[in-house]
């Protein structure tokens, strides 16, 4: 079982400066010629009736049942990204000027180093208040005042860093060498997620449910651990409950000591489970089509809404109106390099939650952009989707490559239009 420490840096940090949590390159390349922000050119923004139907606050939407590596908050839209000379930091879109800008509040920090408190951000972006919640995963060398190579730093971490007034504190320390399940949420100042490790035959994996407090640190550990690789999906807390599914069935746990997992109601097979705010989305096949329904978790009452006649993937987004998903045979065959490849998610669909609708297509890629599809997740507020992209090319020596994130030449994160089709390309501020 993997060690959980939580910890509170001890100077406050000004609005101004970054943490100093590690040197991990020579004294003397401390450039500060970073651009903090860009306005995106001919950028415009219309907001619309619909809205993301929330997993946790109201107001928040986080881009995958799992990972949260978007969040929506308000008018901004936090996101995760990379230069090509750039770890992983975490960028700010303000929606309605379409202004793109480190979260890092320091003028002069290039963000390319463990003194910055976002450096290495991966995963996890959840506010709440005036605090931002994330993990940082890196490795780096770490140097001597001479400038000398002393060892490498190994991080992964959970942080909360205060927008208002630049403090920066450690939340989780996790086992580097280990990992953790995807599976997590956050209702208030309650971080739930799984502890994940071999057991000790090493032929069978643990996942134990935890709770932080995310002010104090303070975690408690379910006794009862789930000799599974997979976890159970954590869907939402609800009357003093937490509520998880899997494959098998419904359950509940107390949210406080994680105590007392009493089964809700057990699934035919095959049937999947998504949350969409404290009710829940049921997929169950039927024959030759899937029949969608929503489940009310304490009255155990079915509504039937519709039916696809097409597999979904596991990847959706769930509005007021309605769920955004991909399919799960969604594949383009393309040639590169003279080899033939297959390209996944090429294609958004959309199904009215209304006892009328219809699927409908949301968005696919135009046919010159065969090579590019949506990786990871994506998120939805009913006008626009946004999501990162990979794009799979022949470079001029044949070779092909696919390309997450930020490439040497353009970024790979992109808002749609919905009502138009166009595509808008978000990349950081270069420096």
């Amino acid at each position: 079982m993997k060690r959980f420490i939580s910890f509170v840096l001890v100077a406050a940090l000004l609005l101004t400066s970054c943490a100093k949590i590690e040197s991990i390159r020579p004294p003397g390349n401390n450039g500060a010629d970073a651009s903090t922000s860009y306005q995106i050119p001919d950028y415009s923004y219309a907001p619309n009736g619909d809205r993301a139907a929330n997993r946790a606050l109201a107001g928040l939407d986080t881009a995958g049942m799992m990972e949260s590596i978007v969040c929506k908050w308000d008018d901004k839209l936090y996101f995760t990204g990379s230069r090509p000379d750039l770890q992983n930091t975490l960028f700010c879109l303000d929606l309605p000027t379409g202004v793109v800008s480190y979260v890092c509040p320091d003028p002069l920090c290039r963000h390319d180093n463990a003194d910055c408190p976002f450096y290495g951000a991966c995963s996890g972006i959840y506010i709440y208040e005036d605090t931002i919640y994330y993990k940082v995963r890196y490795s780096a060398g770490v140097y001597d005042s001479s400038g000398k190579f002393s060892h490498t730093s190994h991080v992964f971490e959970m942080r909360a860093f205060n927008l208002e007034t630049g403090n920066l504190r450690v939340v989780l320390e996790f086992d580097f060498d280990a990992s953790t399940t995807n599976q997590q949420y956050y209702d208030g100042t309650d971080y739930y997620w799984y502890d994940f490790a071999k057991a000790e035959d090493e032929d069978m994996v643990v996942n134990t449910l935890c709770r932080t407090d995310l002010l104090t640190g303070e975690t408690v550990v379910q006794k009862q651990s789930q000799e599974n690789y997979f976890a159970d999906q954590l869907l939402f807390v609800r009357d003093g409950s937490l509520w998880q599914c899997n494959k098998m069935g419904l359950y509940r746990t107390d949210a406080e000591t994680l105590e007392n997992r009493e089964t809700v109601m057990t699934f035919e097979p095959g049937t999947r489970t998504f949350a969409r705010g404290d009710q829940i989305l049921l997929i169950k096949p039927e024959n030759d089509y899937w029949k969608l329904s929503v489940l009310d978790p304490v009255s155990l009452r079915e509504e039937e809404i519709g039916i696809l006649n097409q597999t979904p993937s596991d990847w959706m987004c769930f509005t007021d109106s309605g769920v955004f998903y991909t399919l799960a045979d969604d594949t383009v065959e393309i040639t590169v390099n003279q080899k033939p490849k297959s390209i996944k998610n090429h294609a958004v669909w959309y199904f009215p939650l209304s006892q009328t609708g219809e699927p409908s297509l949301a968005y696919v890629f135009p046919e010159e952009q065969q090579s590019m599809s949506i990786v990871y997740a994506f998120i939805s507020d009913g006008g626009y989707l946004y999501f990162y992209y990979s794009c799979c090319e022949q470079d001029e020596n044949g070779a092909s490559s696919a390309d997450f994130y930020y490439s040497a030449n353009e970024s790979c994160f992109m808002r749609v239009d919905l009502s138009t089709g166009e595509q808008l390309k978000i990349g950081p501020p270069v420096g």
